[in-house]
């Protein structure tokens, strides 16, 4: 649940929940066969997912746009696999041929030398995640600005995650765009003007893009801002049921923080003194998701607090915004006391 800066160009916005599987335009490069697996669940889920994406398309809610894209779900499986590889986990690649395989590990081979020691949220990293988004379901990715090899790697192994890996992949993405929509429908026209508030800014007019990504690796969402884009992992456990609704909008509140950043800054050279926490502004925004979401849903447990936050990265705030915060958001404060009266504590 991090956040960067991009300078990537504006977007034509594509219709909720679209999905980017089309075996039609992808006839030139995916000339892989069928799945191999003959697993049940796996047709099953398939099934499923033609289903839920028209469901999703009609959907109420207009406050995200989701996605789910082949090229980046290819990127970040790899990347998963690769950084695992690290860390001593060998990657599955039973399903694959010797051919198929071969391909792989030698797309594996350029993951591990130039990309899986990065962060997701590196420039860099953005800079290839935004061409990977846009091609969606485009057969090749001739014409994007990704590295020439990079781009001809991805292109070798892509039938092979298509006829293996993406149905089952893409299946989990519209599953979790489904759930999360039943909650956008029944809980955003509420908690978009409460965390304008929270936050001292407007809602954007405009639905923010999120990309879903089977795997995102090390954490279940990122962002990128200037403009938006929102990639959230769908098998991540950290974003299932209640947990959801706290990822989206915690995610959409990077765009959203800025003038309480501001305002912490200068509320701190004010005080003469710097910050025990330099990174308090993402204290404030994970508590502040986490109560407006749980007013909404009680059974939720906030993020940070199912996961020791408070006490791994910020020990000793968790009171002091219970204490000054909430009153703000209760409409009992006010946004320049509550966080002078934080930034005095800490």
């Amino acid at each position: 649940m991090r956040a960067t800066l991009s300078r990537r160009h504006p977007l034509t916005l594509l219709s909720s929940a679209k999905t980017s599987l089309c075996p039609d335009s992808l006839s030139r490069i995916l000339t892989a066969p069928p799945p191999l697996q003959s697993n049940k669940a796996v047709t099953r889920r398939t099934a499923i997912a033609a289903l839920l994406a028209p469901a999703a398309l009609r959907a109420r809610q207009t406050t995200f746009d989701f996605h789910s894209g082949l090229w980046l779900n290819l990127h970040h499986v790899l990347y998963n696999q690769s950084a695992g590889k690290r860390d001593g986990r060998a990657p599955d690649l039973s399903p694959l041929t010797p051919a198929e395989t071969s391909l792989w590990n030698t797309a594996l081979d350029y993951y591990d030398r130039n990309l899986s020691t990065r962060e997701l949220l590196d420039p860099e990293m953005i800079r290839i995640r935004d061409p990977l988004a846009d091609a969606a379901d485009q057969s090749s990715l001739a014409g994007s600005s990704l590295p020439p090899e990079l781009r001809q790697l991805l292109e070798n192994v892509m039938p092979a995650y298509y006829a293996h890996l993406w149905p089952a992949h893409n299946t989990k993405n519209h599953e979790w765009i489904a759930h999360v929509t039943e909650l956008l429908d029944r809980y955003e026209s509420a908690l978009k003007p409460e965390f304008a508030h929270a936050f001292a800014t407007r809602w954007p007019r405009s639905p923010m893009r999120v990309e879903m990504s089977y795997y995102t690796t090390g954490a279940s969402a990122y962002t990128s801002i200037l403009p938006t884009t929102i990639t959230v992992s769908s098998w991540s456990r950290r974003n299932l049921g209640p947990a959801a609704l706290e990822t989206i909008f915690h995610e959409a509140g990077h765009a959203l923080i800025p003038k309480v950043r501001d305002e912490i800054d200068r509320a701190a050279r004010k005080r003469g003194n710097p910050l025990r926490h330099p990174d308090l502004w993402h204290a404030v925004q994970f508590y502040t998701t986490g109560e407006l979401v749980r007013q909404h849903l009680p059974a939720l447990t906030p993020y940070a607090v199912q996961y020791g936050m408070w006490e791994s990265q910020w020990p000793g705030v968790l009171p002091v915004l219970e204490a000054n915060w909430k009153p703000y958001l209760d409409r009992k404060a006010r946004f320049q006391d509550a966080i002078a009266q934080i930034v005095t504590h800490l």
